[in-house]
This record gives structure tokens, C-alpha cells and sequence, in this order.
């Protein structure tokens, strides 16, 4: 599977990962769409801003072309001031992220958006509050021009809701990869 043709045809990419080989994938699938877009909002949800940098470093991602949003630093303790990302003080309010993802479009010129992992939001939101925030960053006007690619990392889902979000999102979705165990 092409995955850089796959996230150029397509402007919601939903990729499903298994736990397994989450960092091997991610790498791929990051590598691909740094090389589509100028610049690229990296929505931290299930790492810390740092962790990512690192891990962006190990693998040879240049993110100077990288945006990040982090909601995790700041619930455990102070971040450093950072110039390529905005700290949200908890990953509960959607409606900030949204804000801070909007921003990184018209302020920062990012053409795509990676949220990783969208399934760990299930820790502390409802799955039908999820699919709306989903369903507001798929029809919000300044997302129109702009990929976004939701990382569903299947071992992470709690049990109970990891079916129907999957399935919810999918609804939004222009494009499901399935990169779990060797699956396209």
C-alpha cells in the first residue's frame, strides 16, 4: 500500500495500528505525510511533546516542520515554553483542542493534521462525544483544504467502546487503513 498517494487522494485518513507495531507504522505513516505537506500539526494525545521529539529525532523526522499540540504535559506538571507547540491544560476539553488545531492552520500554515492516538481520548471522554468533535473537525471551514489522519490504536480502546468508534468515525472517514498485524 501507497500510503503517501493514499493521504494525498484522501483529506480524512483514518489508520487503524495494533500496539504491536505502533512504532514501526507511525514511523511510515509520519515519514509519508511529512513529505506531502509544508507543515504539519502533530496532535499529541497519547505521548508527551517531548516524548515526540524524541522519537521524531531517533527515526530521522526532521519537525522543524512539525506543530505540535500536547494535552498531556501540562496535567502532570509545567512545560517549558516551547516556539512549535501550545500546551492545553487537560485532553478532556475537545473544544480547546479544536481551537489550538485551528490556530496551527491559520496561524502556522499547516496543510495536515496527525492524531495520535485518537483512541486514548476514550480515557477520558465519551466515544459519542469523540464522533462529534471528529464530526466538527471534518466540516469546519478552515479543515476543508487540510489532511487530517486519526490514528486508532486498537489495543488501547476500552472494550466496550472501541467497536462503535470505530465504526462512527469510519462514517467521516474518506479512507480506512488497517495497518494492524500486516493488514492493509
Amino acid at each position: 500500500m501507497d500510503l503517501l498517494k493514499e493521504i494525498s487522494e484522501n483529506r480524512f485518513v483514518l489508520v487503524m495500528l495494533s500496539e504491536k507495531e505502533y512504532e514501526e507504522k507511525l514511523t511510515e505513516l509520519v515519514k509519508s505525510v511529512e513529505k506531502k505537506s509544508a507543515m504539519i500539526c502533530y496532535v499529541c494525545l497519547s505521548r508527551p511533546y517531548a516524548d515526540v521529539i524524541r522519537y521524531l529525532d531517533e527515526v530521522n523526522i526532521n519537525f522543524s516542520k512539525f506543530f505540535f499540540i500536547d494535552v498531556l504535559t501540562s496535567h502532570y506538571r509545567s512545560p517549558e515554553r516551547a516556539e512549535n507547540c501550545i500546551f492545553l491544560k487537560e485532553p478532556r476539553k475537545l473544544n480547546d483542542i479544536r481551537a489550538a488545531i485551528h490556530e496551527s492552520i491559520t496561524k502556522h500554515s499547516c496543510s495536515a493534521v496527525i492524531f495520535d492516538t485518537m483512541s486514548s481520548l476514550l480515557m477520558y471522554e465519551q466515544s459519542h462525544d469523540i464522533l462529534k468533535f471528529t464530526h466538527e473537525l471534518t466540516v469546519e471551514e478552515s479543515m476543508q483544504n487540510t489532511n487530517k489522519v486519526f490514528i486508532i490504536l486498537k489495543e488501547d480502546m476500552i472494550l466496550n467502546d472501541s467497536d462503535s468508534l470505530i465504526k462512527d468515525v469510519e462514517m467521516f472517514a474518506d479512507r480506512t487503513i488497517n495497518l494492524e498485524n500486516g493488514k492493509n
